[in-house]
């Protein structure tokens, strides 16, 4: 007989061990089963479960808590939440030795990396889950890991591997006549049919999926079989369909008494992309527009993404360049916060590892031999090293060890910083002539050519500002050869760019030297900068420039003047400057730049 889940608050408290931990597991079966059919149920059976566990120490009745709470954060875009609660779950499951809860910790960690899109990290954590599940004997588990398995192949282009996890998968789902399962797999099998343009069959995977969880009534599922469906109607040239099957989805969505905010963003993008196809600019624009208001509230990074794409694609179409440009530039921002959040999640997971690591290494040390003992304290520097790392892509070594050590870091005033600002020229143009990703794709090139010369040449990356790109020498260290370095640098890029040979893109140059302010502006996703009239003076260089060029200010000059070929320019009017002498730099003396 199943306990009773409708006990009172009153009889609650009298609850004592025996009695507690069999509703707990009950409680937990029951949320776990809910998971889709009703969410809000699922995570108060969850949190009800979680609360009766920490009142009697049941730890194996927590770790369970947390994974379905962690289910329902993950549901509701929470990435964050989700991330902490599975990964609490983690540690609590290795501290009792449950391989079972470890691999079904680790898949959940999965579905998190999978959404905010780092599909690597993902790929890794789900096959430690399913190394587990084969040691276990655990046919659902396996399957459910092959099924994401499967879906990350597939983002990576190994669509045969992707169509042998899944049709495994299936084939574990249909002899356990695991109706959720089969619709989930069979989904995901029309997406990938529908990638490979086998659209009858893509037809037949989806409309099955869709079929069985309407029977399920699992109306988030049911949309989202719908929204790829929809796809492949708009495949076949059948736009109206796909319209009308669209529209009443989303109908269904948002009247739910708890709309799922993703599977809504999603609807919305989709119909925007067939109204595109009808020609309909306005309708596409209303949803675009609905799209984006709901993705910004929730904080969906993945989804904004994607929104500021078709956003930039629909006003190209139209003839809006500003707006395309405007999105464009705002794809190109989430593109970079998706790598923000991605370095954190990982940073925060490493730390974790290195913490758990620690403490198994304290109670073992006793009977581990010393040659043990020594290559776990390896791996534990190892993974120390890996998470430092991380930081140092967001900061330099001497803030980020300032901001390890201090929890903060203060901003220091340099008295000879050199400057640098790039800046492509005719951008808007440019981004005219090119689709958002060939945009994208071209600057991420460059950007990085750009980042190897500034490593090489000991100039510190500030920051990208669209197709701006800025850095200076001399900083966080003071160093005497910033000037130097920092026009060394610039020769250096403006010969990789040249190289390319892309008439699309050519580049201007400006460098200045003198004082500055530096340190680190927010609390959230930090920022290290750099402030003062050397950085106004700088970037009116680069402005007042010509394309092919290194512009230098005479301070710069004054500087370099004895290790560079320079050709004065005489006087010339910098923007609320005034008039500045400048000089444009040829090469170095006696030696040539070297490439890249």
């Amino acid at each position: 007989m199943k306990p009773d889940l409708t006990i009172s608050q009153s009889d609650e408290a009298a609850l004592k061990g025996a009695d507690i931990i069999p509703l707990v597991d009950e409680l937990n079966e029951q949320s776990f089963e809910l998971r889709h059919l009703d969410q809000k149920k699922s995570a108060k059976l969850g949190e009800k479960a979680r609360n009766l566990s920490e009142k009697e120490n049941y730890k194996k009745g927590l770790g369970d808590a947390l994974l379905n709470i962690g289910f329902q954060q993950l549901s509701a875009s929470s990435y964050r939440e989700a991330f902490n609660s599975f990964n609490d779950a983690l540690r609590i499951f290795r501290e009792l030795n449950n391989a079972g809860g470890i691999a079904h910790s680790y898949y959940n960690l999965g579905l998190v990396y999978l959404r905010i899109g780092d599909f690597d990290t993902a790929m890794e954590v789900q096959q430690q889950s399913i190394k587990i599940r084969q040691q276990l004997n655990d046919e659902p588990g396996f399957a459910s890991c092959k099924a994401q398995i499967g879906y990350l192949n597939s983002q990576f282009g190994l669509d045969e591997a992707a169509l042998k996890d899944y049709t495994d998968c299936l084939a574990i789902w249909r002899k356990r006549d695991n109706k959720a399962g089969i619709a989930n797999v069979l989904m995901a099998l029309g997406t990938l049919k529908l990638k490979l343009n086998q659209l009858s069959e893509a037809k037949e995977h989806l409309l099955e999926s869709m079929n069985i969880r309407i029977a399920l009534n699992e109306i988030n599922g049911v949309h989202g079989s719908i929204n790829y469906l929809s796809a492949v109607l708009l495949k076949e040239g059948n736009a109206e369909g796909a319209c009308q099957l669209l529209k009443d989805a989303l109908n269904t969505a948002v009247n739910q008494e708890q709309p799922y905010t993703i599977g809504i963003c999603r609807l919305r993008l989709s119909l925007a992309k067939v109204y595109t196809v009808l020609n309909d600019h306005p309708a596409a624009l209303e949803q675009l527009e609905n799209a984006l208001s709901s993705a910004l509230s929730s904080g969906q990074q993945y989804q904004l993404h994607d929104i500021y794409q078709e956003l930039s694609n629909l006003y190209k179409s139209i003839g809006f360049f500003d707006k395309a440009l405007e999105y464009y530039e705002k794809f190109h921002v989430s593109k970079e916060a998706i790598i923000n959040l991605n370095a954190a999640t990982k940073l925060k997971n490493l730390e974790m590892i290195n913490k758990v690591e620690t403490r198994e290494k304290e109670i073992e040390i006793h009977r581990l031999k010393n040659i043990e003992l020594k290559e776990r304290n390896r791996l534990i520097r190892e993974e120390r090293k890996k998470s430092d790392a991380l930081l140092l892509n967001i900061l330099p070594l001497q803030t980020a060890k300032e901001l390890k050590k201090n929890g903060s870091a203060r901003p220091r005033q340099y008295n000879l910083v050199t400057v640098l600002f790039c800046d492509f020229v005719s951008f808007t143009q440019t981004a005219e002539k090119l689709s958002p990703e060939q945009l994208v794709n071209r600057l991420d090139s460059y950007f990085r050519a750009f980042d190897m010369i500034a490593t090489k040449n000991n100039i510190e990356k500030i920051k990208t500002i669209g197709d701006a790109y800025m850095a200076a020498g001399g900083i966080p260290l003071p160093n005497g050869s910033n000037p130097e370095d920092v026009v060394r640098g610039g020769l250096q890029i403006l010969e990789h760019v040249k190289a390319e040979n892309d008439p699309l893109f050519n580049i201007r140059i400006g460098i200045h030297s003198g004082p500055v302010v530096a340190g680190i502006v927010g609390i959230k996703k930090f920022v290290y900068d750099i402030w003062g009239d050397t950085v106004n003076i700088a970037s009116r260089m680069e402005s007042s420039g010509q394309a092919g060029k290194v512009n230098i200010s005479s301070s710069t000059y004054e500087l370099i003047k004895d290790k560079f070929e320079c050709t004065y320019r005489g006087k010339v009017d910098a923007k609320k400057k005034g008039m500045i002498d400048m000089y444009f730099v040829e090469s170095a003396i006696g030696h040539h730049i070297a490439d890249v």
